[in-house]
């Protein structure tokens, strides 16, 4: 394979095929030498190029903070990583090091939006979330939706695929900026696309009345990482509308984020990013220039040169040949020159707009250049592939967070009615002591003066002398019948109390079983969504294409298998086959258990849960008229996984219940995930890290989160 740079004429031996993907050696390399921390155009490749950036996991360090705005310190993703395995994965499926958008690839973007989508008719601006916003665009061949987007991770300036539609979200969650956009774009006509500033990841849409006219309104899309931003101004450069707005950091007004370079403010003209540090490519034309360039200056390529990001670094010196592990003081001159053939070949590139989508699954990379083994049809739907994941795992944090969030208050709330309902009952515990109080007066009136404060009586109980409090204002028979009022009330109070108190403690422990809320289930609910987006862009393009026969053949799948399990949709369930060949369901939360112990659970099956904590309904289906039955190695597997998917998760070994379907039922008016069984057939000692799940979860997968729901019988296991 040819990289494509191509071959470089001074050093012909050295355009052979070397890996240019991200290199762990921490020791001072070409790699990690030219690109230090500060960089321009994307992440740092030292020490922290082995974590992955994804918005759903915790972070785990944090690279140096930079107070402004417009700096032009590290980007990294805004939530932390984890590590990545061999494969260049982590457990979320996303790349373990996100590519950002540099400038070479926005140049790609800029060139295939504008041969193929300008001019075009604004019809429709959809914000679907906080960091973008889509634009329908029709043009005489078609329309569709643009996409901007200025997340930290994932800035970019693409067309959405042919045939998806963005989320509308709900309308409790419409973003005041993709109202501002609509209002200004929507009628007008796309009449340019052009980068304003050279070597800079801006690009400038214009929007004008008709095509060939002046335009009336642009759309600034800034992709810098950490400081990615849109601003919509008008004609003159006044800023009408940005999605986040900064301020001099010792000027004033309020809100916005702070910037010691310049202002982005509404009523205020549209600046440009200043350029920090480094000159332009093209200021260094001679080779002596350019490596004199390079000696002067100890950060290397990003911090001499505009434009130049980590990847396009990693891409000259894998074309150039040069060793990623070389110093750069050992470099030859032979290698020098390759180094410098490759650089100009890349600004020649750029300039006659040749471009070429490939990526690498494998490492998680990306290139414009041609220069890896995957091929895509445009750059746009390369970039959509590539961060595509990112903004699902986003929105199924979101959602998670939501529900969490839910539980969360639920819970609390659930605790402080059982709390108060305690104090209650505590109070009325006085009951019989207030009674006998009463009784004692009652039973001393002739001894007890009118209008005393107190009075010294025998006490029955004890013999001793007992100190009587009483009311001056009122005679002793009235202090008895108002102790007589308060004691039948303290009794009523019992008796009102109790249920209540006993409704709010399962109230508590159902909670408890759905705490957190169940992972998968969130992914169900995403799953669901995207295959309901994906049914409306097939009904839309059913003319063009074959995708009504893709959603039949997932609904023929889906109703096959409802059909192998009695009739109910268990497609969702997690599901495993044992060593013997049989099939094992385990539900993903309280509702899904539900169905499989009281609608799915034939009464020759066996069922399977955790003793004493909540934990996911595990069923291990037996065909009715087997010849014959599981044998203890599948009994085992079932076990293991019941043990797993609970609890119980990080235990040795866990006691898990044995019984037949027949034996399990649901109480009247039970809690989704509560049942009953009448009886156990048996005691297995399940072992979550010997289970298949684990094994997974061990290599590189994502588990589940448990799924609520408890066996209950007149001990409520």
């Amino acid at each position: 394979m040819k990289w494509w740079l191509g071959r470089s004429p001074a050093l012909p031996e050295a355009a052979a095929l070397r890996p240019a993907v991200g290199s762990t050696a921490r020791n001072s390399v070409v790699v990690n030498s030219l690109i230090r921390p500060d960089s321009a155009n994307g992440h740092k490749l030292n020490r922290t190029t082995q974590r992955a950036v994804t918005t759903i996991s915790s972070s785990n360090r944090s690279n140096s903070s930079v107070s402004t705005i417009d700096s032009r310190g590290a980007a990294p993703a805004p939530a932390g990583s984890n590590s990545s395995g061999r494969d260049g994965r982590n457990g979320s499926g996303l790349p373990p090091r996100l590519q950002p958008v540099d400038f070479s690839t926005l140049v790609a973007c800029c060139a295939e939006l504008r041969s193929g989508w300008v001019p075009a008719k604004v019809e429709q601006v959809v914000m679907p979330d906080k960091t973008s916003l889509c634009i329908l665009l029709r043009t005489p061949s078609g329309q569709g939706w643009l996409r901007v987007c200025w997340h930290p991770a994932a800035g970019r300036l693409t067309m959405m695929t042919q045939g998806s539609v963005p989320e509308r979200g709900n309308a409790s969650e419409l973003y005041s900026l993709g109202e501002q956009v609509r209002e200004a774009l929507c009628g007008l006509v796309l009449v340019e696309v052009s980068l304003p500033a050279p070597w800079e990841r801006v690009a400038n849409l214009q929007f004008g009345v008709r095509p060939g006219e002046a335009p009336t309104r642009h759309l600034y899309c800034e992709i810098m990482a950490r400081y990615s931003n849109v601003i919509l101004a008008s004609a003159d450069g006044e800023v009408l509308a940005a999605a986040y707005q900064a301020r001099k950091e010792l000027g004033e007004g309020v809100g916005g984020m702070l910037s010691s370079h310049r202002q982005v403010q509404v009523g205020r003209t549209y600046s440009l990013p200043p350029q920090l540090y480094g000159v332009p490519p093209s200021a260094a034309p001679s080779f002596d220039q350019w490596r004199d360039t390079l000696g002067r200056l100890v950060d290397g390529f990003i911090r001499a040169f505009h434009g130049v990001s980590p990847a396009l670094v990693e891409e000259v010196c894998g074309a150039a040949g040069v060793t990623p592990e070389v110093r750069p003081s050992t470099l030859t001159q032979a290698q020098w020159e390759a180094l410098y053939g490759q650089w100009m070949t890349w600004q020649e590139r750029l300039r006659s707009g040749e471009f070429t989508a490939t990526s690498d699954p494998s490492s998680g990379r990306y290139s414009v250049f041609g220069s890896l083994p995957r091929r895509h049809a445009s750059v746009h739907e390369m970039l959509e592939e590539y961060y595509g994941p990112l903004a699902a795992a986003e929105a199924h944090a979101q959602l998670y967070g939501k529900l969490a969030a839910a539980v969360a208050a639920a819970l609390k709330k659930a605790r402080g009615k059982v709390r108060a309902f305690e104090q209650q009952l505590t109070e009325s515990g006085r009951t019989e002591e207030v009674r006998r109080l009463a009784d004692i007066i009652t039973a001393n009136l002739y001894r007890i003066p009118a209008g005393s404060p107190s009075a010294v009586v025998e006490d029955w109980e004890t013999g001793e002398p007992l100190t009587l409090q009483l009311d001056p204002t009122k005679p002793p028979v009235a202090t008895a019948e108002a102790l007589y009022r308060k004691a039948r009330k303290l009794r009523r109070a019992i008796d009102a109390v109790q249920p209540l108190l006993e409704e709010a403690r399962s109230e508590v422990a159902y909670l408890e079983d759905v705490e957190p809320p169940p992972d998968a289930a969130l992914a169900q609910k995403m799953e669901t969504r995207t295959s309901k987006a994906a049914a409306r862009a097939a009904t839309r393009a059913g003319k063009k294409g074959g995708k009504r026969g893709t959603a039949a053949a997932s609904s023929a799948g889906a109703a096959a298998a409802a059909a192998a399990d009695g009739g109910y949709d268990t497609a969702s369930a997690r599901r495993y086959t044992s060593p013997g060949g049989f099939t094992v369901l385990v539900g993903r939360n309280n509702k899904q258990n539900d169905v499989l112990s009281t609608e799915v659970a034939a009464d020759d099956d066996l069922w399977f849960h955790v003793r004493g904590m909540p934990g996911s309904h595990t069923l291990l289906r037996v065909p009715r008229g087997s010849p014959q039955p599981p044998a203890e190695v599948d009994v085992q597997f079932a076990a293991n996984l019941a043990a797993f998917f609970s609890k119980a998760r990080d235990s040795l070994k866990a006691d898990v219940i044995v019984t037949r379907g027949a034996w399990v039922r649901k109480p009247r008016g039970a809690k989704p995930g509560a049942v009953v069984v009448s009886k156990e057939l048996r005691n297995v000692v399940g072992r979550p890290g010997d289970s298949v799940a684990a094994a997974a979860a061990a290599a590189g997968g994502v588990g589940d989160a448990v799924a609520g729901g408890s066996p209950v019988d007149g001990r409520r296991r």
